[in-house]
């Protein structure tokens, strides 16, 4: 980085809600989320292939026309385990800004 070419991007990978909320409180422009998804190769065998996707509703979205995901996905790529915890019947995840109250 310097005068005539600033920082620009920072590419963090993280599993930590908090970061998380802390930038989508921020800039949720700022998110992008990385997602598995299979493709044919360029011999048109499948293969898979790591994608970034938006958050829905940000610029990314509306500029490049992508589908992008919601917070339900995010909460759902922060919680990979989700499965082992012994959560009650109609029990929610929620995502919150650091303002909000719980």
């Amino acid at each position: 980085p310097s005068h005539t070419n600033p920082l620009r991007q920072v590419i963090v990978n993280t599993h930590s809600p908090g970061l998380v909320r802390f930038i989508h409180a921020r800039d949720p422009g700022g998110l992008l989320i990385a997602k598995l998804v299979s493709i044919r190769s360029p011999a048109g065998s499948p293969t898979h292939a790591l994608r970034l996707v938006p958050v829905i509703g940000t610029w990314r979205t509306n500029a490049s026309g992508d589908a992008g995901l919601g917070l339900a996905d995010l909460i759902d790529y922060l919680s990979p385990h989700k499965a082992h915890y012994d959560n009650p019947p109609g029990a929610q995840l929620t995502l919150l800004a650091q303002d909000d109250d719980p």
